[in-house]
C-alpha cells in the first residue's frame, strides 16, 4: 500500500525521546509561523466579496489530499456538510483548499471521546509536505514532552483570533489509543480540536496524536486520540481510496443546474452538494452558477458565490432557479436553508458550553 511520501525512517523502539524547550506559559502556545502541514478547518465559503470566516476546528494533512482532524469536528455539518482548510499562519492570510468527502472512524464514541478521529479527502493535491505518521507503534510514557498545534483561543474565555499557535505539553497518561497531556506549560484550547500532537521519535517528530477534549478550563488535562493505532484500520485503507479517486474539481464550465438533475455528489462539479436532485451550495438555495465575478454589484441577481476556493474563475454570478434575489444576502427574507444552518450553528454553539470539547464551533474569526 502506498504511503505517497509520509513515512519516515524510525528506531526500532519506536521511543519517544526528551526535548529540550524553551517554555512561555500560555493557554495556546505561542506564534507559529512555521509547520505548513497544520490547517484550519472552516465551513465552506460561499460569498466572493468579505465574509466572516467560520472556524470549525484544526486538523493536519497527512498526504496531498488527505486532511486528519477530530470526528467531533464534523458534528455541526455532518460527513456530508461542506467544507475547506485552510494553509497558513493567520487566518485568511493564506490558501484554501475544497474538501470532498469526509469520514469519521467507524469506533468514534461521543460520550468519551474515544476513536475521536476523522479524515478529508481534499478536491485536489496541495504542494505542501504532510506531517510524518508513525511507521511502527510508538511508545509514550509519563513525562515525555509533546507539542500541539492549533488554530484554538489563546486565553481561556476569548472567541480564538484564528492564529496558528505551538506549545509543550507532557504526558500524563498513555493508554493503547490515548494520551493524556498536562501543561509544560502550554495547554491545547477552543479550536485546537482536531489538531496535531507531535512526538520526537529518532530525531524527527512524528504525529503521536489528535487533539480532543480537555477540561472547560484550558488548564489541568488534555486527551488525544493515538494516529498509530488507528493506521491500519482507518488511516490507511483511507489514503490507498484517496490514490485511486479521481483529482479535481470537474466540468467548472457546466451551468444549467436548475434544469439538470443529480443522483448524488459525483454528478456534480466542484464539490457541490447534491441536495434534492439539484447541484448546489447548501448555504445558497438551488440555482446556476454564470459569468465571473468579484463583487455583488457584477451581478444582476446581486449574489457573486464562491464555486472554486480561489484562482481565476472561482467566483460566479449565482442566480436562484426560483429567479429571486436568494443567496446568503436574504437573511431575514424567507431563505429556509440559511435560517436552518444558523439554527443549527446556534444549537451546536450551546451545547459546547456545557461540553469538553475543544472545537472552536461556528462563532466568526474576527
Amino acid at each position: 500500500m502506498r504511503w505517497v511520501g509520509v513515512l519516515v525512517a524510525l528506531s526500532a523502539a519506536c521511543r519517544v525521546e526528551p526535548v529540550a524547550v524553551a517554555r512561555a506559559g500560555v493557554v495556546g502556545g505561542d506564534p507559529d509561523p512555521g509547520d505548513p502541514a497544520v490547517v484550519a478547518l472552516v465551513a465552506r465559503r460561499t460569498r466572493c466579496e468579505a465574509q466572516d470566516l467560520a472556524l470549525l476546528c484544526t486538523g493536519t494533512l497527512v498526504a496531498p489530499r488527505v486532511v486528519l482532524t477530530a470526528a467531533h469536528c464534523l458534528d455541526v455539518f455532518g460527513e456530508d456538510g461542506q467544507y475547506e482548510v485552510f494553509f497558513g499562519a493567520q487566518l485568511g492570510t493564506g490558501r484554501f483548499a475544497l474538501v470532498t468527502s469526509a469520514r469519521r472512524h467507524p469506533a468514534y464514541d461521543p460520550a468519551t471521546h474515544q476513536h475521536d478521529l476523522a479524515l478529508l479527502r481534499l478536491a485536489a493535491p496541495v504542494d505542501i509536505a504532510p506531517a510524518a505518521l508513525p511507521a511502527a507503534p510508538l511508545q509514550p510514557a509519563a513525562a515525555d514532552l509533546v507539542r500541539v498545534v492549533g488554530f484554538g483561543t489563546e486565553t481561556v474565555g476569548q472567541l480564538a483570533t484564528g492564529e496558528k499557535r505551538s506549545g509543550w505539553m507532557s504526558v500524563s497518561e498513555a493508554t493503547s489509543t490515548a494520551v493524556t497531556a498536562v501543561p509544560s506549560p502550554a495547554m491545547s484550547c477552543t479550536g485546537d480540536s482536531g489538531g496535531p500532537v507531535f512526538a520526537t521519535v529518532g530525531g524527527q517528530e512524528v504525529l503521536l496524536g489528535v487533539s480532543a477534549s480537555g477540561d472547560p478550563g484550558c488548564r489541568a488535562y488534555a486527551f488525544n486520540v493515538r494516529v498509530d493505532a488507528a493506521l491500519g484500520d482507518f488511516i490507511q485503507p483511507f489514503l490507498a481510496e484517496t490514490d485511486a479517486a479521481a483529482a479535481g474539481y470537474g466540468d467548472t464550465s457546466a451551468t444549467g443546474f436548475c434544469s439538470k438533475g443529480c443522483q448524488g455528489p459525483q454528478d456534480c462539479p466542484a464539490g457541490l452538494a447534491c441536495d434534492s436532485g439539484r447541484c448546489m451550495l447548501r448555504s445558497l438555495q438551488d440555482g446556476d452558477f454564470g459569468d465571473a465575478c468579484g463583487a455583488d454589484e457584477q451581478c444582476a441577481s446581486k449574489t457573486c458565490a464562491r464555486l472554486l476556493p480561489e484562482g481565476d474563475g472561482a467566483c460566479r454570478c449565482f442566480r436562484p432557479c426560483s429567479g429571486g434575489a436568494g443567496g446568503c444576502a436574504a437573511a431575514g427574507g424567507g431563505e429556509p436553508r440559511l435560517v436552518l444552518l444558523l439554527l443549527a450553528l446556534a444549537a451546536a454553539a450551546s451545547r459546547r458550553r456545557s461540553s469538553r470539547w475543544r472545537s472552536a464551533g461556528p462563532p466568526p474569526v474576527a
